[in-house]
């Protein structure tokens, strides 16, 4: 009988934990965020709570801008929310089919795929206005579907993507790693499904923000980069900064640093201020000067004032730099460039050249400016750059030098009268 009581009390203490204790499943449905959906099987609240909305707002993709619902254009995999108002509001959450079809919960479909979200919008009122006279019906876009859309030619990691709607051309571009050095970015090709090729300028976008030149992705959309056509070089004081093309990396080892140095995609209507504008713009070492190089033809042009003259494919475009070097000639260990410093003086940069010879002064140098005429120039003085240091050889040195033929010459002559008498 006490073994009964006791078996009996274990029971009930076991009743009570596990009443107190929420079930795993109930739990888990608890701890579940409320922004989860499911694509494949979404969720009606028709007859689960009356009088309210148990739809809860999705979380926004990022986006340009909030979706147009006049040039949206409906995809398969696109979660909607229909919504009808009243004394007792319900809301229904409707995917598009693979198909590219809209279940409604009245049971019918329309064919929403390819059309825009304000004609499915439109449809989808006709189609429930009978069901629910003189309520207001709405259609919310809750989440984007997604799809795959093909790239191809010379880009880092062709194959397949997947893409939004909403997504530009140039994300897939960059999703798929960027155009190769040699890969056209003037001249993208994209192929539609209904057999159009649309050709694509990236550099208008790039540097004009042109958006008809960088259009949305749809399915059934095929993007091909082909290989760069025809090319203009330019080179001198400039930025460097190409936009998405590769410019060609100046040579190692000079000791005068060179000017960057690009091959820029050319394409018909081009100006020299566009390929200067696409290189970075004129560096701070510029000083306005630009040559146009066509063959054997040689242009001098000025910026800003001739930026609009047309170029042609393999023209060469040099840009004027400002020195920044001062170079040291004449008798020192190492005559050539070197980099200019403010608080650098003459002596300094003859030092820096490893000082005069035995045979060149130790003062009395020159400098020259741009190409002006060679001025004196004491040893604390301070250079300015482009200039020329010339360190002379000494006088003694020129002299004995002018002397020693005149004393050969002497001596032969001696020699000469000294053997016929």
């Amino acid at each position: 009988m006490g073994a009964i009581r006791v078996a009996g009390s274990v029971l009930a203490l076991c009743a009570t934990l596990a009443s107190a204790w929420p079930a795993p499943a109930l739990a888990a449905a608890e701890q579940r965020p409320f922004f989860e959906y499911d694509l494949l099987f979404p969720k009606s609240t028709e007859g689960v709570t009356p009088g309210a909305i148990a739809v809860a707002p999705e979380i926004s993709p990022p986006l340009e801008t909030p979706i147009d619902p006049g040039t949206y254009v409906v995809v398969p995999g696109d979660l909607l929310q229909l919504q009808v108002g009243g004394e007792t509001d319900r809301a229904w959450r409707l995917a598009v089919t693979a198909s590219g079809r809209l279940l409604l919960p009245s049971a019918e479909s329309i064919d929403a795929a390819g059309r825009t979200l304000e004609e499915v919008d439109d449809l989808v009122r006709r189609a429930m206005a009978p069901r629910f006279p003189g309520k207001p019906i709405s259609l919310h876009m809750l989440q984007p579907g997604m799809f795959r859309i093909p790239i191809t030619g010379m880009i880092a990691s062709p194959g397949v993507l997947l893409v939004h709607a909403y997504d530009r051309l140039s994300f897939a571009i960059g999703a798929a790693g960027g155009p190769l050095p040699g890969g056209s970015i003037r001249r993208i090709e994209i192929h539609h499904a209904d057999g159009r090729v649309d050709e694509i300028d990236m550099v208008r976008f790039v540097h004009s923000g042109d958006l008809d030149q960088n259009p949305t992705v749809a399915p059934g959309m095929r993007i091909h980069v082909p290989p760069a056509g025809d090319f203009v070089r330019v080179t001198g004081a400039l930025r460097g900064l190409a936009g998405m093309e590769r410019p060609i990396v100046s040579n190692v080892g000079s000791r005068i640093p060179e000017s960057p140095r690009m091959k820029l995609e050319w394409r018909q209507g081009d100006t020299v201020g566009s390929m200067l504008t696409r290189a970075g713009g004129l560096s701070e070492d510029a000083t306005g000067e630009i040559v146009l190089v066509r063959g054997s033809e040689m242009l001098r042009l000025r910026s800003p004032e001739d930026d609009s003259a047309m170029v042609r494919a393999g023209d060469l475009i040099e840009t004027a730099v400002r020195d920044r070097w001062v170079y040291v000639i004449g008798a020192v260990r190492y005559p050539g460039p070197h980099g200019h410093l403010p608080s650098l003086t003459a002596a300094d940069y003859v030092r820096i050249a490893g000082g005069p010879t035995e045979l060149g002064r130790g003062r009395g140098w020159r400098v020259q400016v741009e190409g002006r005429k060679s001025v004196p120039i004491g040893e604390e003085e301070h250079i300015p750059p482009g200039s020329t240091v010339v360190v002379p050889e000494r006088w003694t040195y020129k002299v004995s030098t002018l002397l020693a033929p005149i004393s050969g010459i002497t001596a032969l002559v001696i020699s000469v009268v000294a053997l016929r008498k």
